[in-house]
Order: C-alpha cells, then sequence, then structure tokens
C-alpha cells in the first residue's frame, strides 16, 4: 500500500512534495520515498543519510541517529493507520486569501476568472503622478466608467518635480498647476474622486507610514480592482520613461498595501470602525508595455478602439507636461496602435493582472 501526501503552497506551485509509504511484508521493511519536482530519495527505516552524510558518518551520528527515530516511528504511524484502512490520501493546503482558490500570481486556467468588467463594481487607480492614471489606462478607465463602474483615483504626488515643457523652477506653482490639470481630467473622465497625498515626488520609499495612507483608502473605497504601476525594474522601459523610480516604489507600496494590510484586521486597526473594515481586493492591473512570453496567463490586453478618442482629449488636458497637441496625439496613437496590432485590436492597453480572489 502507498499513502501520498501532498503539501502544496499557493505562491509556487513547484514546491510540492508528495510523501509515500510503502508498507511491506513487516513494519521493520517500511520505506519513506521522498518526491520533489520529479526525483526521489529512498530513506530506508533505521537510518537517514544522504550522500553527504554518509561521508561524514562519524561526525554527524548522534544527529543522524535522533533524525532516524523520528522519522522511523513516523513511518511506523502512518503504516499502522494504512492497515486499518483509515485514509489513503491527504491534502495539506495552505491558504491564501479565504476566497481565493486559484494562485494569485501564477493561476494558469484564467478561463473561470470573470473578466474585468464583470468583476469590478468599484477600481482605484493609485499612481504617483497626475496624468499617469491616463497615460497608462486612460482608455480602460473611459471603458469602465462608462459601463457605470465607480472609479476613484488615488495620487501620491502633486507632480511638484515632473518635468515638461513649462519653463518653471517653482515646485509649488507646478504642483498647484498639476493638480488643477488632474482634477480637470479626472472631471472630463467622470472619475468619482481625486486624492493626493501630497508626496515629494522622487523622495518617497515603501515606508510604514505611507502604506498605512495607501490601505486606508483601500479600507474607505473597497475596490474591487486596483489600478497601478509594475514594481518590477525594466530596463528595456527605462528610456521611454516609463521606468522611473516613483512608479516602481508606488507599485511596491500598493502591492504590499493590498496583501497583507488591507485584508488583516491587526494591520493599522486604529483605522477600523462601523465604516471601515478590512477588505480583500479580487484583482490588481499592472501597467505594462511589454507582453510576458514566460507567463502569457497573466496577460490581458484591454480594447480601447471605442475610448481612443477620449483618451488622446483627455490627455491634453495636461498641458504643462506634453510637448504639443499634435505630436502627443500622434505618440498615444502609436502606442496603442502597437499593443494593438500585438493582440489583434486596433487599439489596446495591457496589462499583468494578479488574481487574489474569483469570488464576483
Amino acid at each position: 500500500k502507498k499513502m501520498s501526501l501532498e503539501v502544496r503552497t499557493p505562491i509556487n506551485e513547484k514546491s510540492s512534495a508528495t510523501l509515500e509509504v510503502e508498507t511491506l511484508h513487516t513494519l521493520d521493511d517500511t520505506r519513506l520515498l521522498l518526491s520533489r519536482s520529479g526525483s526521489f530519495s529512498s530513506l530506508p527505516s533505521g537510518s537517514y543519510r544522504s550522500h553527504r552524510e554518509e561521508r561524514h558518518h562519524k561526525k554527524e551520528s548522534r544527529c543522524n541517529s535522533t533524525t532516524s527515530v523520528v522519522i522511523t516511528l513516523t513511518a511506523i504511524l502512518l503504516a499502522a493507520s494504512l492497515a486499518l484502512g483509515l485514509y489513503s490520501t491527504i491534502t495539506l493546503t495552505t491558504p491564501r486569501y479565504p476566497s481565493c482558490t486559484l494562485n494569485p500570481v501564477t493561476c494558469k486556467d484564467q478561463s473561470s476568472v470573470p473578466d474585468l468588467f464583470t468583476i469590478a463594481k468599484t477600481v482605484l487607480v493609485i499612481v504617483p503622478h497626475p496624468g499617469d492614471a491616463e497615460a497608462a489606462a486612460g482608455g480602460t478607465i473611459a471603458r469602465l466608467i462608462a459601463s457605470d463602474i465607480t472609479v476613484h483615483y488615488l495620487i501620491l504626488t502633486y507632480g511638484s518635480r515632473d518635468f515638461g515643457p513649462v519653463n518653471m523652477t517653482n515646485p509649488a506653482e507646478l504642483a498647484s498647476i498639476r493638480q488643477r490639470e488632474q482634477r480637470q481630467a479626472a472631471a472630463a473622465m467622470k472619475v468619482a474622486s481625486v486624492d493626493f497625498l501630497g508626496l515629494l515626488d522622487g523622495d518617497f520609499d515603501n515606508t510604514e507610514n505611507i502604506r498605512s495612507n495607501v490601505t486606508y483608502f483601500i479600507r474607505v473605497y473597497r475596490p474591487d480592482v486596483v489600478f497601478t504601476w509594475d514594481p518590477r525594474h525594466d530596463l528595456s522601459l527605462y528610456s521611454w520613461g516609463l521606468d522611473h523610480r516613483d512608479h516602481r516604489i508606488t507599485g511596491q507600496i500598493v502591492l504590499d498595501s493590498i496583501y497583507p494590510n488591507a485584508l488583516s484586521p491587526l494591520y493599522y486597526p486604529e483605522q477600523l470602525s462601523e465604516k471601515i473594515s478590512p477588505w480583500i481586493v479580487k484583482q490588481c492591473f499592472l501597467f505594462s508595455w511589454e507582453w510576458n512570453s514566460v507567463k502569457p496567463h497573466t496577460n490581458v490586453a484591454i480594447d480601447i478602439g471605442t475610448t481612443m478618442a477620449q483618451k488622446i482629449d483627455t490627455m491634453l488636458i495636461f498641458k504643462s507636461r506634453i510637448v504639443g497637441s499634435q505630436a502627443e496625439e500622434s505618440r498615444l496613437q502609436q502606442v496603442a496602435e502597437a499593443l494593438g496590432s500585438a493582440s489583434q485590436m486596433k487599439y489596446s492597453e495591457w496589462f499583468t493582472r494578479i488574481i487574489y480572489a474569483t469570488s464576483t
């Protein structure tokens, strides 16, 4: 008889291990077979030695003897249970989110996962600078709002150091202009609310205080989906201004705030009240401009053919950060066309999707 004891972690599928107990004629003949990633090691009862331990047997004999006794006793108990017919297979699963049935990051089968426009009733877009949301996901945001989905903005800085064609040396004045442009653009898109944390461009880190503030807004707005920058460093995007330090750090802050902070009542309990409670974000969309060929299942292309014009009009509101209307319109169309052609659409925006929960 054999008993399979599987230990699986949802973070990495390859970490699965199978422990088999092979009962022969007597308990003395019991063998433990430990398989990991397809390789098997035979561990006879009464001894527990790897090839390395064999070479150093005299030096580590006491440790090996103790380990041997523990494993032998374990084998006897498991074999006895088998003989009694109590069970044939035990599976231990490490929980992630209470309602999560799929691996949050590397889910291979997303066929049963509700799409963005089905699962989202409320969306929170978290970016470091004014104009980031519209540039990276303006077409998608316009589609969400057109589908009667509520969208909120949380912007970490005022954009007081964000360069552009405006020849300005006064950060406070530039911050005022950028805030005004952002509020005008959000109003044009019919975004429900715009909040600023007021951090300084290029001078903030993934700190406890900032995570606390971001966690607070997640708990207040209770979004089903969060949009933000990808925290991973990508040199190929650096020359295009898409791998800004603030972008990466914002992504780190947001992912840390979604899990575990917003979920657990043990983080920032002073925030909790009758109206504010822990919250589970179902999905997170990271802005992307490159298709992930290694894990294509994490890619999501959103068709923005019906909202491309609205995205361009909204971006032209940010006069302090664009060189010229025609150049900006041409640039936006070029990018959307390139992404669209790779995903069999006229215009599209790309994202890396992280799944935390699958219920609608």
